[in-house]
């Protein structure tokens, strides 16, 4: 008997290839400029301007990611079949934590136990820049019931209410609150540093950064937001500076 071959018709979204390709390069790029010596320099000149410009860009990363896991996995609901894909996410993590720690053995010359091994792998530190699997994980367990939240507003205007609330929350402070008032000119706001920096508001919510580019991702996968190229542009120039 000839089994007949079911030809899928979902197009697969080339978009979110690039998206994907852009990220993951950026990621490159940043740990790049942790790397190469780049924080220990006082950002003088043209040269490193431009450099800080470019960190600056590559920054975007891991917003990217966050983004696309919104736009991607905004209709997910609690079930057994949601839950155990987190396994594909740990059973990688711990492949990657094993290949690190062997490495690190050989490089070093530290041995580690399988007891201590065990200990680093669940507590994140078996592998460097585990924070990320760290999170996405607290993540993916809470995309069921943040999606209950978001899919429950009633109108576009109560969703953009979220977003510029949660924009508020997490991203408005850390802009804000590096300006502080100079002790040597009153009234004139200058960058702050340790010895003038003044928090301008509050920074308490910061940490929930994660679900303000998650309900962005959403939101622009249930409203297909299309901006023009040059306004666009324009846009990415003004955020870097």
């Amino acid at each position: 008997m000839w089994r007949r071959r079911v030809i899928s018709t979902k197009k697969r979204n080339i978009n979110l290839d690039m998206i994907r390709v852009i990220a993951v390069f950026s990621v490159l790029s940043v740990h790049f400029f942790l790397h190469n010596g780049f924080y220990e320099e006082i950002v003088v000149g043209k040269r490193l301007f431009f450099m800080g410009t470019m960190r600056n860009f590559f920054m975007i990363c891991v917003p990217l990611f966050l983004i696309l896991t919104g736009f991607l996995m905004n209709k997910k609901v609690v079930s057994r079949k949601y839950y155990s894909g987190l396994k594909k996410t740990y059973i990688t993590y711990v492949l990657a934590s094993i290949a690190c720690l062997v490495y690190f053995s050989i490089s070093t010359q530290r041995s580690f136990g399988i007891i201590e091994s065990i200990k680093m792998i669940l507590n994140f530190s078996a592998a460097p820049y585990s924070w990320y699997i760290e999170m996405y994980i607290g993540l993916f367990l809470l995309i069921p019931f943040i999606n209950i939240l978001y899919n429950g507003l009633k109108s576009k205007k109560q969703k953009i209410g979220l977003i510029i609330t949660m924009l508020s929350l997490t991203v408005l402070p850390s802009v804000m609150n590096i300006w502080g008032i100079s002790r040597k000119i009153q009234g004139i706001l200058l960058p702050g540093g340790s010895e003038n920096w003044v928090k301008i508001i509050p920074n308490y919510w910061t940490t929930l950064w994660p679900l303000t580019y998650y309900f962005i991702g959403a939101y622009i996968s249930e409203y297909d937001i299309k901006i023009r190229k040059r306004n666009n542009f324009i846009l990415l120039v003004v955020s870097l500076f």
